[in-house]
């Protein structure tokens, strides 16, 4: 087995940087689409606010609980960034269902580990 702990390759890191990277991204990628000059675009609603406070809180849970699947959280993670683009571009109604849709299967995944 080869050691990587002297090694900087990203392969080698651990999950918490690789998530780090991931909402550093996800933030960029909001940034640069706030920015936008079109009109009616680039503002969060209340309740597009409110979903991705719980939408990332969810993604950070799950990142954090020890079976928890990669392939569900990157997913989870396109999911959230697409809600976010809709948000911002006035489509509020489907960002607010991706936000739910990354939420409930939140609820569904904990009560089914139990």
């Amino acid at each position: 087995m080869t050691e990587c702990r002297h090694r900087p390759y990203l392969h080698c890191t651990g999950r918490p940087f690789a998530f780090s990277l991931v909402i550093v991204a996800v933030t960029a990628a909001g940034a640069l689409q706030a920015a936008s000059d079109t009109a009616g675009t680039g503002r969060f609603t209340p309740a597009c606010a409110r979903q991705d406070i719980r939408a990332f809180a969810t993604i950070e849970e799950r990142g954090k609980a020890a079976g928890a699947s990669n392939e569900r959280l990157a997913d989870a993670v396109l999911k959230y960034v697409q809600a976010r683009m809709f948000c911002l571009s006035g489509q509020e109604d489907k960002g607010l269902a991706l936000y739910d849709s990354i939420i409930e299967l939140d609820v569904s995944a904990g009560t089914q580990e139990k």
